[in-house]
């Protein structure tokens, strides 16, 4: 389901006509959205560190950034 079909398919509760109480949606939507929102957060995380990297001038080290494999050879691993 894409995210407009998802956000299509809540259903406002609402308290008379004007007051909006709550939210019902779709288990199966609920989670595509939360699944999309996640992506668009690591996707900035991502965007953010590589500007950072990037942005040190060759010190990336001096930062706390380490090397992918340094990281490896030490037992981290991606989540």
């Amino acid at each position: 389901m894409a995210i407009a079909d998802s956000l299509k398919s809540v259903q406002l509760i609402t308290e008379g006509t004007v007051h909006r109480t709550g939210v019902f949606h779709d288990i199966d939507a609920w989670e595509n959205l939360l699944t999309w929102i996640e992506g668009v957060t690591d996707t900035q995380l991502a965007a953010n560190a590589l500007r950072e990297i990037v942005s040190s001038g060759g010190r990336a080290r001096d930062e706390g950034w380490i090397a992918w494999e340094s990281g490896r050879e030490d037992g981290f691993e991606a989540q």
